[in-house]
């Protein structure tokens, strides 16, 4: 359970949250790619159905998580990271976020992660701040 708290604690620089939402992207466009070339025909809609919600339920979540630190680096709260779920409003606030700069000192919610701590420690919310 630690793992879901790690996932909304601390902050994401410009680049981290950039890096990290292409990521997502491409990564949820494999995954849609690899299941359905790999459905048989014709297609099992109960286990594909509770494939895609389990899917979409981490995708959610994922993308609050980026939003959230994002936004805990410009010292604003966790929550607007549910900005996220709403269709339109999403796309003004990552831009929002993606060309608003980072807060170079430490605030409320730590200090940047240094240089030389892992992208994907960083990403995934495993870095200690």
């Amino acid at each position: 359970m630690s793992f879901l708290r790690n996932l909304f604690v601390g902050r994401l620089s410009r680049k981290h949250f950039a890096i990290g939402f292409l990521s997502m992207l491409v990564s949820v466009g494999v995954i849609i790619s690899v299941v359905l070339a790999s459905i048989p025909r014709p297609i099992d809609l109960q286990g594909f159905t509770v494939f895609l919600i389990i899917f979409i339920i981490a995708i959610w979540l994922f993308g609050v998580s980026l939003f959230a630190r994002r936004f805990h680096d410009l010292n604003k709260s966790g929550w607007w990271g549910l900005l996220y779920l709403i269709p339109s409003i999403n796309l003004i606030a990552l831009f929002f976020l993606l060309f608003s700069p980072s807060k170079n000192d430490n605030n409320r919610f730590g200090q940047l992660p240094s240089g030389d701590t892992p992208l994907l420690k960083i990403i995934f919310g495993l870095a200690k701040n």
